[in-house]
């Protein structure tokens, strides 16, 4: 009876084991309103692009960018080419450093309230002068493009 609960008990384990990395799946998307912008990032202090010019008014025209990591590491989609990076080291928490036009912004995301970051960076409605806005949002849905 013991080698078939050891069996059983491994193999629950393994299961469960081979899920898990799908929980720290991620994706980053710069979204709406980003008009010639020049922008960097930083995840938990590592540089994961620098000084890409993000043009997203027009998604048809290229500027578009986001990335995703996962098992295999990071993979960047900018200017309809793709890149390959190092996966970043992390538990629950990302701590993002965004600097757009050189105004550095700081952002910690709690992948535990959903693992798609959409960032956008729009003019803010409650100013009277016509701003920019860098927000965030947090999506457990997967993000469909139309």
């Amino acid at each position: 009876m013991k080698p078939f609960l050891t069996i059983i008990f491994l193999f629950t384990m393994n299961v469960l084991w081979a899920q898990a990395p799908k929980g720290f799946d991620y994706t980053i998307i710069l979204g709406g309103c980003f008009n010639q912008d020049q922008v960097s990032m930083k995840v938990n202090n590592r540089v994961v692009f620098k000084n890409y010019m993000i043009n997203n008014k027009d998604t048809s025209r290229r500027g578009n960018f986001n990335f995703v990591q996962d098992e295999q590491g990071i993979r960047i989609n900018y200017n309809g080419s793709e890149e390959n990076r190092k996966a970043i080291d992390f538990d629950f928490i990302l701590d993002i450093k965004l600097i757009v036009n050189k105004q550095i912004q700081r952002f910690s995301i709690d992948l535990r309230k959903g693992n798609i970051i959409l960032f956008d960076y729009c003019p803010d409605l409650g100013s009277s002068k016509p701003i920019r806005k860098l927000t965030t949002e947090q999506l457990q849905e997967p993000f469909l493009f139309m």
